[in-house]
């Protein structure tokens, strides 16, 4: 059996579609991936970005909202925090963020993200990568 990976290699590998047919088309700037074995459950499993592959949801990754916030370098905490004074959508995460106990790096918004700021320069290239891991 094989299942197609349909990634955004510009936006830290974001999953844009799990397949077992090999998509016929893609979006631009997207590549597709094929992996040996049979298609993941989404509802076991979650998306790693870094290896474009899947792993059971039970080694789901649980931080304390300090330890996530200290996975940022603090020049990257304040330039966060600026920006998020005159971007709703930063915002929003932010006010999200202030309102949770824990943080799960496997959940697909925090993935979601991390990936974001990256894409929007407020972290370094490859940052996201190592703020998940």
């Amino acid at each position: 059996m094989t299942f197609y990976i349909t990634y955004n290699p510009a936006l830290n590998n974001f999953l844009l579609g799990l397949s077992e047919d090999e998509p016929s088309s893609v979006p631009e700037g997207a590549m597709v991936k094929a992996k040996a074995g049979p298609m993941p459950d989404l509802s076991k499993m979650a998306y790693n970005p870094a290896m474009l592959d899947f792993y059971p949801r039970n080694d789901v990754r649980i931080v304390s909202k300090l330890a996530y916030l200290r996975r940022f370098a603090s020049e990257e905490r304040v330039a966060i925090r600026a920006a998020a004074k005159v971007n709703p959508v930063l915002e929003d995460y932010m006010a999200l963020l202030e309102l949770s106990e824990e943080i799960s790096l496997d959940d697909p918004d925090t993935v979601t993200a991390v990936q974001m700021l990256e894409s929007a320069g407020l972290i370094a290239t490859g940052r996201a990568a190592e703020i998940l891991a």
